[in-house]
């Protein structure tokens, strides 16, 4: 047994080596400690500490039972200072030689020992051989010593007698007994040095199999030290492993029989990036240690890092990596912010492999926080990159932060014109020509070398970035403004044709007019000007025609073509133009939706509600075959069904808007039920809309904070309604609301709680609007509490919503309360000024009579002698020029203020064109669909 000082020399020998402090005058201090870094403080000013000679001298006269070991380590540290010298003499580093390293070629061989320093290493070989013959010693540190015996016979040219001394000793982990740490680190090179061996005798396919062997060993070295909490770097380790695998990773993804299996090789660089990543800058740059024993210095090399990506895409391994990722953090220490003129390559590329592998997965919710990250995370690398924020607005999109996207799709629009009039391109060219330096051309293993040599977006990206910039300007950001402007730039850099590819792709071409035509429809909705919407609109269809014409195969274009058409009330032309779309894809609920209110528009309510069904039962069929394979019921499948045949990349949406689509189609089918059969059959089918939005929203994961249950609450069955069909289903918004998110189960169930800011606004908006249905059809049924009670549930769930006190008019209007029920407009007017069927209602109780009949249950036209006339045709005049041009009420209401100030001819002009909308309305409003898919 070895005493205490035996032991201290035993550990520091080791941890010297481990350190590859080879060259280090004094790798230990006088004390016995190691003269690590970390340590290098710990000794006074006058320990000039021991040299290797006098260490080993120490570690032998405490240690007299380890002859063998103490040969070991003296031939090791001779071998290693003869080959750092051999280095030296040849200016080589693992750095550069990586660096020019081309795909397909192994990287330069590191020099052996010098002709002159041979005869050195032969003696010291030979010491140990014959320590070997004449000493004891445990079968770990005999193994140790005949893999130091084959490396040193590797590093002086005798490759066969290396070999053939390996195979004769144990490559793997020891299994079992007292070993040190520096013995795994020798295991690892035991199986590369073979591989170096067999690869420079020609047998490339056996050295491929060692170094196979030596990235497993590596890496179970790695997780042994992890496990024993090992706390020195294990330098050499990592020098060692890192040659290996380097040469792994070049040679497997060369040779042709992983070709056919990629995956192999992609796990080889996977693992050499992973590893990378867990040194940090400062360790992998040599201190007092020599040059050669720069850690991964191959994770600067691009070949690495586009072989990594480019296995990545072949193998279908797309993770769009999280922040502090292998390849993310392997950038970050090893690239930094780009001078004037230059960019940081490596980051782009690893940039556009994010998006892209995002993109491939589904470009949905999942992973896009993670893209996020990483590309805020570029800032520090990269200055005004285009590419970034790009990637950037489309993952804010997935996000649903709309605002934060428009920032960065306006910054990209303003960096990019910038840059187009500056010819920033040619400025970056002449900036690196005048500094006048002449970095290496690289080699890479694709044509992707122009791409990269700017960080400034082609006109394609700029054009597709554009288009899809339009739409969300337009439908989130409710800046149809902007979009107009993104889109006619697009136009614009389109028409220069300065890209003949670009000049000549008719699908770029029809995105760009889709968006012109889609924008000018927003924007005139939004303006409402009495005077531009004519000449808008024509705009807007033209158009959107010729994006059909230029591709009449997009079912998207025909969509918001039919949508146009609809909107100017060209109702079998619209009809049209959505069957072919939903011939072109016929999983989309949008499409249906349209198309079930086209025909409905035709007066043929039959031939709607089978429209409307066919979609929501096709998509039932679906859920039903999804839960005979998963033997449960999937909520999700329907929002797969709707985005079947749509990009995600450029039409994203969310649970909540899937949930929006669903409903608001599920609504407009109860208000053909009522048409046809009456509110009696409506109230039924509600009672199931509101079940099914309670499990629907349930499994909403855009605001999974709230949580919405189903509740009974009475309805008054008397008529003789099925039993089955008596229970209803609504939402306690006591319960619902209040509990759920505040967590009060004590709660004042009377008094209706303040909306919480945690509620989903968009599905409160279609919970809020199912019960105002309702409320309607009690209302017509002339169930006026039921009404009243269906009212209160959407006043809970939002009092600041317009629609809530205009139906709260309606019911007192029922009741012949005009008073409370101008009351109640004028808060739905407080709300949003511009409220069409406010306003409307409004009027009608300006022109009613000033004491209403008791027989009546609405309020009847105005004399003239009304004072209030005025007041209503202002209101109305109004309307009727700005955003209830469409409504054939408000055209009738002003018939009525004309009729009673003696205008017959402005009369006559109002009930005709009143006439003429209401022949082609349709069921419900236009807005039940949304404008921009």
């Amino acid at each position: 047994m070895s005493s205490s000082k035996g032991s201290m020399y035993s550990i520091t020998l080791d941890q010297a080596r481990r350190l590859a402090l080879w060259t280090e005058a004094h790798p230990a201090h006088s004390s016995g400690k190691v003269n690590s870094p970390a340590e290098s403080g710990s000794g006074s000013s006058s320990d000039k500490g021991m040299d290797w000679k006098e260490l080993l001298r120490k570690f032998t006269k405490h240690n007299p039972h380890r002859p063998i070991t103490a040969a070991t380590a003296q031939t090791d540290q001779l071998l290693h200072s003869l080959l750092a010298r051999a280095a030296a003499a040849s200016s080589y580093s693992p750095s550069t030689s990586h660096a020019l390293d081309n795909p397909g070629q192994v990287p330069a061989w590191p020099p052996l020992v010098r002709i002159d320093d041979r005869p050195d290493i032969l003696a010291s070989l030979a010491a140990l051989e014959a320590a070997l013959r004449h000493s004891q010693g445990k079968d770990v540190e005999r193994n140790s010593a005949a893999i130091v015996s084959a490396y040193g016979l590797y590093s002086v040219g005798e490759f066969d007698r290396a070999a053939n001394e390996l195979k004769q000793v144990d490559k793997g982990l020891p299994s079992a007994g007292d070993f040190e740490a520096y013995d795994l680190t020798l295991r690892v090179l035991a199986n590369a040095t073979e591989g170096f061996a067999l690869e420079r005798l020609g047998k490339d396919d056996d050295a491929i199999a060692a170094y196979t062997r030596a990235a497993k060993i590596y890496d179970d070295a790695c997780a042994v030290l992890s496990a024993r909490n090992s706390p020195m770097d294990d330098v050499e380790l990592h020098v060692v492993g890192e040659a290996a695998l380097y040469r792994l990773c070049v040679h497997s993804k060369a040779k042709s029989f992983t070709r056919s299996d990629p995956r192999v090789a992609y796990a080889h660089h996977r693992l050499y990036v992973r590893r990378a990543t867990t040194i940090s800058a400062a360790q992998k740059t040599p201190s007092r240690r020599a040059p050669s024993t720069e850690l991964f210095p191959g994770s600067k090399a691009l070949v690495i890092q586009r072989g990594f990506r480019h296995l990545m895409k072949q193998t279908g391994q797309y993770e769009a990596p999280s922040s502090g990722s292998s390849q993310e953090a392997n950038l970050r220490s090893s690239t930094s912010l780009p001078k004037a003129g230059e960019v940081n390559k490596p980051y782009l590329i690893f940039l556009d492999e994010v998006a892209e592998g995002w993109r491939r997965n589904g470009a949905g919710r999942d992973g896009a926080a993670e893209v996020v990250e990483v590309m805020y995370n570029a800032l520090t690398h990269t200055f005004q990159s285009h590419r970034l924020l790009r990637h950037l607005a489309r993952a804010l999109v997935a996000l649903g932060q709309y605002d934060e996207a428009g920032k960065a799709v306006r910054l990209y629009f303003e960096l990019w014109n910038k840059a187009r009039e500056t010819d920033a391109v040619q400025v970056a060219k002449d900036i690196r020509r005048l500094r006048g330096e002449s970095a290496p051309r690289l080699e890479h293993d694709d044509d992707r070398e122009d791409r990269y040599a700017n960080d400034f977006d082609p006109d394609r990206d700029f054009v597709e970035t554009a288009a899809w910039g339009s739409r969300l300007f337009c439908k989130y950001i409710n800046d149809p403004k902007f979009g107009l402007e993104l889109a006619k730039r697009a136009r614009e850099i389109f028409d220069e044709k300065k890209d003949r590819q670009l000049a000549e792709d008719k699908v770029v071409l029809s995105k760009i007019e889709r968006a012109c035509g889609v924008a000018l429809g927003a924007l005139t909705a939004k303006e409402a000007d009495v005077e531009s919407r004519p000449r808008q609109h024509a705009e807007a269809l033209r158009h959107l025609e010729t994006a059909a014409q230029l591709n009449p195969n997009s079912w998207e274009t025909l969509y918001h073509l039919a949508y146009q058409l609809a909107e100017l009330r060209q109702i079998d032309p619209a009809l049209d133009r959505a069957r072919q779309a939903a011939a072109l894809n016929n999983s989309s609920k949008e499409v249906w939706h349209l198309l079930g209110l086209l025909v409905a528009a035709q007066r043929d309510l039959g031939a709607a509600l089978q429209v409307i069904e066919t979609s929501l039962n096709d998509d039932d069929e679906d859920e039903a075959d999804e839960a005979g394979v998963n033997g449960v019921r999937n909520g999700q499948t329907k929002s797969n069904s709707i985005e079947n045949g749509l990009d995600r990349f450029e039409f994203s949406s969310d649970d909540t808007q899937r949930l929006q689509v669903e409903f608001s189609m599920r609504m407009t089918r109860n208000v053909v039920i009522e048409a046809m059969e009456g509110p009696e059959a409506a109230l039924i089918d509600q009672q199931q809309l509101l079940a099914d939005f309670s499990k629907s929203f349930a499994q909403v994961r855009d605001a999974p904070e709230l949580k919405i249950v189903a509740d009974a609450l009475p309805i008054d069955t008397s008529n003789g309604a099925p039993l089955a069909r008596r229970k209803s289903i609504s939402l306690s918004r006591a319960r619902s609301i209040r509990g759920s998110v505040t967590g009060n189960d004590e709660a004042d169930f009377g008094v209706a709680p303040a909306p919480s800011v945690s509620m989903n606004p968009r599905a409160t908006k279609v919970l809020v609007d199912i019960w105002l249905m309702s409320a309607a059809s009690y209302r017509r049924a002339h169930k006026l509490e039921d009404s009243r009670g269906a009212i209160a549930e959407a006043e809970a769930l939002n009092p600041n919503d317009a629609d809530v006190w205009t139906q709260l008019a309606l019911y007192r209007l029922a009741k012949n309360e005009l008073k409370a029920a101008r009351s109640c407009l004028i808060k739905a007017l407080s709300f949003q000024a511009d409220h069409v069927p406010a306003v409307i209602l409004m009027a009608r109780v300006y022109l009613a009579d000033p004491v209403p009949s008791s027989t009546t249950r609405s309020p009847t036209p105005t004399a003239t002698t009304n004072p209030k006339l005025p007041f209503a045709e202002a209101l109305l005049d109004t309307l009727t020029k700005r955003y209830g041009w469409d409504v054939p009420e408000a055209w009738f209401e002003l018939s009525k203020c004309y009729k009673g100030s003696g205008r017959t001819e402005r009369e006559k002009e109002c009930l005709v064109w009143a006439l003429q909308l209401e022949e082609t309305r349709s069921i419900r409003s236009l807005s039940a669909v949304p404008r921009l898919l």
